[in-house]
């Protein structure tokens, strides 16, 4: 793999786009995760937010989704927090994967729901951010339980195809950092 492949910008895995909302899961193995992004348009506009699922949590989604055993039902949900910190404002971000039929079963066909939630947030001392309060930002988008497996799947086979490509990339990187720092350390 050329230095130019594995410095390519993310790209799109997966694409949905209802008559209202539209959700893009895309790779960004070259940092260990995938994005999701969610906006909205027609009548009411969503400015698109974006999360990020690292990909060992992206890979247990995939299993609890797949799960022939026990499948995901009412009030299963998959959450991932993060967020950011830039110029001294923190900024938390929510990820959820939630499955919902609703009362009495209204979202039947359409029962899988994943929200992208923004808000403030505060820095913990282990480097990890935390929401504070609700989130000042919030998208979301419907998706039937074929769609939500066609993601997985997609998500699945993308991840298979392409994360050893990016992780030999990624380790070479690291020991050639780990070996400078040992040369400098000798030099000093």
């Amino acid at each position: 793999m050329t230095n130019q492949e594995t410095h390519t910008p993310d790209y799109d895995i997966w694409t949905m786009v209802t008559k209202s909302r539209y959700c893009y899961v895309i790779s960004a193995l070259l940092i260990g995760k995938i994005k999701i992004a969610i906006g909205g348009y027609g009548q009411k506009v969503i400015p698109m937010l974006s999360a990020y699922i690292p990909v060992p949590k992206a890979r247990l989604l995939i299993h609890r989704i797949l799960d022939p055993v026990l499948p995901p039902s009412d009030g299963f949900c998959f959450e991932v927090i993060g967020g950011s910190s830039r110029d001294g404002v923190v900024e938390s971000r929510i990820l959820k994967f939630v499955f919902d039929a609703g009362q009495n079963g209204q979202f039947a066909t359409m029962p899988w729901r994943i929200v992208i939630g923004i808000g403030p947030g505060r820095l913990l001392d282990t480097g990890g951010i935390s929401p504070i309060g609700k989130p000042t930002s919030v998208a979301d988008i419907r998706l039937s339980i074929d769609d939500m497996t066609m993601l997985a799947l997609e998500l699945q086979a993308h991840l298979a195809h392409r994360q050893g490509t990016y992780e030999y990339h990624r380790i070479r990187e690291q020991r050639e950092r780990h070996a400078q720092r040992a040369a400098d350390t000798d030099a000093a």
